[in-house]
């Protein structure tokens, strides 16, 4: 932490010690681990429902049965990350003291504890997950406060609720999810107030307030992520509920659909510069109108076809020579003023955790086909849009 956050310059010109930490049965990191474990197990997931279902020509794998065999080797080791976070307990912001100033685990392990069982559930269909998720989850005892690296107990909430979520005919007709959700064994579906009332706390009429340019503000360090974040859960949450209503209709679940996904969209057309009124602009580097020139990122500073750099670069008053398209900066402040200045790290930095769900909503949004004006296509007309159109931030959503 402090030795990259002193240097200034290319990645590849970093030749001071970088110390690396590790976790152990000593010096547990059950967060680290179990959200490790999770990542793992949607990584099996993705790839069993993708690579081995089609041609493997992408070059991703060499056959079928390599394509095959990668996702059970994932899952292997998503189990034993899980073991191991689960016997020895304790942050890993406690073990690693050099973390506690940059990333601090601040909500604690549990969450990763929830979420890491709930995604391995989905991945292996082993109840013994399930029990872990729902035992986890009864130890949350407050509201949810946002989604981000650090707090994962909205995204447990979301994951369980798909879970017991039903969507055959058979479970429909025997009564056991007449209202939509399953009992899984003796595992009655969790109460989903926690959800609902963190979509009601951020859309308008809340308790979170919005700023001039009608984005929800949350936090004054990267407000943004917090926007997108909040985007992506609200569309994956409607997601869950059109599924319950495939076997039976109900007026109050598609009026809520609806209303979470064109919340989504008004706030991802915000945080492009597509409303906001007369001080609107784009808050994505290299996608228009007004993008950010100068955001917070050393190699993007840097001098194009090498050269020195280091805080001359950061000092540097004129825009990034390097566009470093498609990140999301920080945003404006709750008084809805935003400066492009790369040594405002608060409003100017971007990150993997910025671009995550920003990039997960977009990808929400082309999946409905929802329209400029707010309108929303029918399912029987929805389009693909080509993945090279998104990354260009291209796409009329």
């Amino acid at each position: 932490g402090q030795a990259d956050h002193a240097y200034w310059g290319r990645p590849e010109d970093m030749t001071m010690d970088r110390p690396a930490y590790k976790i152990t049965k000593d010096k547990p990191g059950s967060d680290l681990a179990a959200e490790t474990a999770a990542a793992l197990a949607a990584a099996a997931i993705l790839i069993r429902e993708n690579a081995v279902s089609r041609d493997t020509g992408d070059g991703l794998f060499k056959n079928q049965d390599e394509a095959k065999a990668y996702p059970d080797l994932l899952l292997q080791h998503a189990e034993q990350l899980y073991a191991f976070a689960d016997t020895y307990r304790g942050k890993y912001s406690d073990s690693i003291g050099d973390a506690q100033a940059f990333y601090n685990s601040w909500s604690g392990y549990e969450d990763e504890l929830c979420w890491g069982a709930a995604m391995l559930y989905k991945a292996t269909g082993k109840n013994v997950y399930l029990q872990k998720a729902h035992t986890q989850l009864s130890k949350f005892t407050q509201q949810i406060w946002g989604a981000s690296w650090d707090d994962k107990w909205l995204w447990c909430k979301i994951l369980l609720a798909d879970i017991h979520t039903t969507d055959t005919v058979t479970e429909t007709v025997n009564g056991n999810g007449s209202d939509g959700r399953k009992s899984i064994g003796d595992l009655s579906p969790p109460s989903e107030t926690d959800i609902t009332n963190f979509f009601t706390s951020y859309m308008p009429g809340g308790s979170l307030p919005y700023s001039p340019l009608g984005l929800v503000f949350r936090d004054t360090w990267g407000n943004n992520r917090y926007v997108a974040n909040a985007c992506f859960s609200a569309l994956i949450y409607a997601k869950i509920l059109e599924k319950r209503q495939t076997h039976t209709p109900d007026a109050t679940l598609k009026k809520q659909t609806q209303t979470y996904r064109l919340w989504a969209k008004d706030q991802i057309d915000r945080l492009l510069g597509r409303k906001g009124g007369s001080g609107s602009r784009s808050f994505v580097v290299g996608v228009e109108p007004n993008p950010p020139t100068k955001p917070h990122h050393r190699a993007a500073s840097c001098p194009v076809g090498g050269g020195v750099c280091d805080w001359q670069a950061y000092n540097n008053p004129g825009p990034n020579p390097h566009t470093l398209s498609g990140a999301l900066v920080g945003g404006a402040q709750q008084d809805g003023v935003y400066v492009d200045d790369r040594q405002n790290y608060i409003s100017n930095e971007v990150a993997m955790d910025y671009n995550s769900g920003f990039t997960g909503a977009l990808g929400g949004l082309v999946e409905l086909g929802l329209r400029e004006g707010g309108g929303m296509a029918p399912s029987s007309t929805r389009q693909r849009t080509p993945r090279t159109l998104l990354a260009q931030g291209r796409v009329k959503v």
